[in-house]
């Protein structure tokens, strides 16, 4: 697995940790807060993750959705955004004015790196439940940061997210804004349940995810195949004057497995 740098949310993680032992259920986040994080862009399927989070108020009246991404940058990304500001408008008519200033409505749409949210352990940290909507996923970044933090998540079912999470989250097909509504609802009112997940999660990113395993991981590898390679010593590839026999190792040699040595018989 890719290696992480775990001390970058070392203390979010910590905290949710000290505060879950308390055995309130209390993580340190906003108890009815879902927080996304992610590049803003179709295939993250923000339209999906909106309609879902209207069933959410429906069923949680004090929710908020906080969405948090790096600066907008080209033209399709900021008509996606512009996109979800609208239906964000059209979903929630009475709360439309301002609703994209922190504090004020269900949703926002906030930057990474703002006087509010300075860093992603900030954006994490800022809700009880992190959700991905995507669509198309490779191997879910934004998901193990999370799980560093200590937080619960809820994620559409794409790419790696099983293999990473294991049991960890709740998963849910993608496109079905009604199942992802489902599973964070059940999250948001059961805290203990979110405690417990969260740990979890923060366990299994620990020993799975940092740099240190994944180093461990490589050099792994890196010795298995050694165990495999046959012994090359200098004197089997040069002549008596020092000059290299260019056919003195057969290809085969080359293989995993086969340990066949350069010999007089394939010399020129």
């Amino acid at each position: 697995y890719p290696g992480m740098a775990a001390e970058r949310f070392r203390r979010a993680g910590e905290d949710a940790e000290r505060l879950g032992a308390a055995g309130d259920g209390d993580d340190g986040g906003g108890p009815d807060t879902l927080v996304w994080v992610g590049r803003i862009e179709p295939a993250k399927d923000l339209i999906a993750l909106l309609h879902a989070f209207a069933e959410v108020r429906r069923a949680v009246p004090g929710a908020r959705l906080r969405v948090f991404g790096a600066p907008v940058e080209g033209d399709e990304a900021t008509a996606y955004l512009a996109h979800c500001e609208a239906l964000t408008a059209r979903l929630f008519p009475d709360e439309a004015t301002g609703a994209h200033t922190e504090g004020v409505g269900p949703v926002t749409f906030e930057e990474i790196g703002g006087p509010e949210v300075p860093d992603l352990a900030e954006a994490y940290g800022a809700g009880g439940v992190i959700v991905l909507s995507s669509v198309v996923e490779g191997f879910p970044v934004s998901l193990v940061e999370a799980m560093f933090c200590g937080r619960a998540t809820v994620s559409t079912d794409v790419g790696a997210v099983v293999e990473v999470i294991g049991g960890t989250g709740l998963v849910v097909p993608p496109r079905n804004p009604q199942a992802l509504a489902d599973a964070c609802v059940a999250l948001l009112r059961d805290p203990e349940r979110r405690a417990r997940l969260g740990a979890a999660a923060r366990a299994r990113a620990l020993e799975l995810f940092t740099v240190e395993q994944n180093l461990a991981a490589f050099r792994g590898i890196y010795l298995e195949l050694i165990s495999h390679t046959p012994v090359c010593r200098e004197a089997d590839t040069v002549d008596a004057h020092g000059d290299p026999l260019p056919f003195a190792t057969p290809p085969e040699a080359r293989l995993l497995g086969h340990w066949t040595r350069p010999g007089p018989h394939l010399r020129p």
